[in-house]
């Protein structure tokens, strides 16, 4: 036992790590920015991934899942999404999926795939499959039911298949409404979650204040970074790029630093 202050009776009886959970949660992934997440085994290898998600308040009373089906029109302006005749309380998920190691710009052409993780509560058509390299519509960008039910938690749940691999990364963010997410992995047939390791700290607390007694578990992220771009390229003023083409080949090379005068020209 661990006293932490004895005139209050304040101390905690009981403090358990886990550095490779059977799941990773993420309680707050926002619309204005990204959540990197590393899905890595333990051990040998993982073929499917399921991404389940909520919205961060939930009330089982209250809460809705699009009643429109995202074929129709997919991405409507955010005052439709939570009005008629959609009247969503949970935002979509976008998925960035990039299986295995290699990070050179073929393999980022290559490997990459996205997803948009759709609350309703009809069953997908068919699995979500990942296609490395030759993407097979609408493998990649594909809109894809949740499935969701309130008697779920999370409520809304997708799983998506791929060759097997030793590690994904995930880049996830809501769009709409800020969500909680979980995530799980396992190698065919999943008969049961691996355990996943380099990407959060699983601290279970047991604290004891005179005769009450609380048990919480916090995720840590094992290794913290700052946040990510949003984009390519970023700019709070104009962005002046200059070429030289060619006129015989075509070709275009970098003209050298402008002058004031070129920026002016290309961006008025």
């Amino acid at each position: 036992i661990n006293v932490l202050n004895a005139s209050a009776g304040v101390q905690y009886t009981c403090l358990l790590t886990n550095r490779a959970p059977g799941s990773l949660t993420y309680n707050d992934i926002r619309t204005d920015r990204s959540t990197v997440a590393l899905v890595k085994p333990l051990s040998g290898t993982i073929d499917t991934i399921t991404i389940s998600w909520q919205n961060l308040a939930p009330n089982t009373l209250t809460d809705t899942f699009c009643n429109t089906d995202p074929g129709v029109f997919p991405f409507p302006t955010n005052n439709q999404w939570s009005n008629s005749p959609y009247n969503c309380d949970v935002g979509i998920i976008r998925a960035d999926i990039l299986p295995g190691t290699a990070f050179n710009r073929a393999a980022l052409n290559c490997n990459a795939m996205t997803a948009f993780l759709y609350p309703i509560s009809t069953p997908p058509a068919t699995p979500l499959s990942y296609h490395d390299c030759n993407f097979t519509p609408p493998a990649s960008g594909a809109i894809t039911s949740g499935a969701c039910d309130l008697t779920h938690t999370p409520y809304c749940s997708v799983k998506i298949s791929f060759p097997a691999e030793n590690q994904v990364y995930l880049r996830l963010k809501s769009i709409y409404l800020d969500s909680s997410v979980s995530i799980t992995a396992c190698s065919s047939p999943c008969s049961s979650n691996a355990s996943l390791t380099g990407d959060q700290l699983l601290v279970d607390a047991t604290g004891k204040a005179n005769d009450v007694l609380r048990r919480i578990q916090v995720r840590v992220p094992i290794s913290p970074s700052g946040p990510f771009p949003e984009f390519a390229l970023l700019s709070g003023d104009s962005i002046c790029k200059r070429l030289q083409i060619d006129p015989t080949t075509g070709t275009a090379t970098n003209a050298g630093p402008p002058g004031i005068e070129a920026c002016n020209v290309l961006n008025p």
